[in-house]
């Protein structure tokens, strides 16, 4: 049952990506004006709940296997360190404006945050989409099957099946 709740990993993953991306790129506008850093506090609070949640959904999802363990390490560990990261900024933030000590470690730490939650990121894709997934050339088109000219003689899996599920599904669902 806890394995099938983790798979909402898949969905909730995303948000704080959005979110922490949102809130550094209006951290960084709002260094001309101080009215939007409520924006700021708002996709700070998302962000750092998503990313909790994501990271338990994850932790669920690792349970059931099935993963390569090195990448699943390296993924597991940042994800869980950009949750933890998420939450010092939010609070961070709140409290930037009343302690020097706040101050001066809250962008160091919302740096830390977004590099963080990019190799976890880069790990979670490496997970579902195979290793260097971000950079792999395209396909080019003498590494495709060539069409079949005559339908009659054609072996059904090998030549009509198996290409379409290369191509469409081989993506994510790879050796590993």
């Amino acid at each position: 049952m806890l394995h099938l709740l983790g798979r909402f990993h898949l969905v909730v993953l995303h948000l704080p990506i959005g979110f922490l991306l949102l809130a550094f790129l209006i951290e960084w506008a709002s260094r001309r004006s101080s009215a939007l850093q409520p924006a700021v506090r708002f996709s700070l609070f998302w962000g750092m709940l998503s990313a909790v949640v994501a990271a338990g959904l994850g932790y669920l999802l690792s349970l059931g296997g099935d993963y390569d363990e090195g990448l699943l390490a390296w993924h597991r560990w940042l994800g869980f360190a950009t949750a933890g990261l998420s939450v010092g900024l939010y609070f961070l933030h709140k409290n930037k404006e009343i302690s020097a000590v706040s101050l001066k470690l809250y962008l160091p730490v919302f740096l830390a945050t977004i590099l963080t939650l990019l190799a976890a990121g880069h790990f979670g894709g490496s997970l579902t989409h195979g290793k260097g997934f971000l950079f792999k050339a395209e396909k080019s088109a003498e590494n495709q099957a060539p069409p079949v000219s005559n339908l009659d003689s054609a072996e059904v899996f090998a030549h009509v099946i198996l290409p379409i599920i290369k191509e469409k599904c081989g993506g994510c669902h790879n050796d590993s």
